[in-house]
């Protein structure tokens, strides 16, 4: 170590200041000590503390699975019957080949492109209950895209129908007709929208004898685009998913109540 002794200083002036000098840095490293020590004994402490984690708010989009008749044109009849209705000429082959059953009834519009409509246990429904399912028949049929008013449906039993003419399959979506027919003329076309639980459209054919609850909304054949028609139900029912609607619109529409 070297030492600077000060000349002008005596010897026991030059060692009482390095005394001195000595003195004051023990000093400043015993207040660092404290402090390394005070900040060690915090770290330590907050340690010792439990974790706390802040539960992250995410949005969980549930997954609801469909039944396997949603994926059609569908509403029960007032008598409890099961309405189904084809969406496409895929979806009509599809009805007969899958879900056409013996004591099922079959119903069809009298205008070419018409839906494939099916009433679940059809052969013991009311009267009443078949009329309502015509009427639903003909709303999703092109009778509606036409504009018309009022149109004829027919319905025979699984027997009479047919994917097969003169031995040869028929077009895709169409179907063989046999024998007598139970006709139901002169219907209107008409629908009642109403919202059901989750903000879910329902639609029912206006003949319908049941219960439609406090909000509804009236469809006939109109002028109106599907995408209008559907701004006005949102804002009148609070349907949240417009995509959903444009499948029950059948077509261009007029809102009547």
């Amino acid at each position: 170590m070297k030492i600077v002794l000060d000349p002008k200083k005596s010897f026991a002036q030059n060692k009482a200041g390095y005394f001195e000098a000595a003195k004051s840095a023990r000093l400043k490293q015993g207040k660092i000590l404290q402090t390394i020590a005070r900040l060690q004994l915090s770290l330590n402490e907050e340690k010792a503390k439990p974790v706390q984690l802040q539960a992250a708010s995410v949005r969980v989009k549930q997954s609801v699975e469909k039944e396997w008749f949603e994926k059609f044109h569908y509403f029960t009849t007032s008598g409890g019957q099961l309405v189904i209705a084809g969406k496409d000429a895929k979806q009509n082959d599809l009805l007969f080949s899958k879900y056409f059953d013996d004591n099922d009834l079959f119903l069809h519009a009298d205008v070419h492109g018409a839906a494939a409509t099916i009433i679940k246990n059809g052969v013991e429904a009311s009267e009443q209950a078949r009329k309502e399912a015509a009427q639903f028949a003909l709303s999703y049929s092109s009778a509606w895209k036409a504009g018309l008013k009022a149109g004829d449906v027919f319905a025979v039993p699984k027997t009479q129908v047919s994917k097969y003419s003169h031995g040869e399959f028929v077009a895709k979506g169409a179907f063989m007709i046999l024998g007598k027919k139970q006709w139901f003329r002169n219907l209107e076309l008409k629908l009642v929208l109403t919202a059901g639980k989750g903000g879910k459209l329902f639609s029912f054919p206006s003949d319908y004898a049941g219960e439609f609850g406090e909000k509804k909304i009236v469809l006939t054949p109109g002028s109106d685009g599907k995408n209008a028609v559907a701004q006005e139900i949102k804002k009148r029912l609070g349907i949240i998913n417009v995509d959903e609607m444009l499948s029950v619109i059948p077509g261009d529409s007029k809102i009547v109540l």
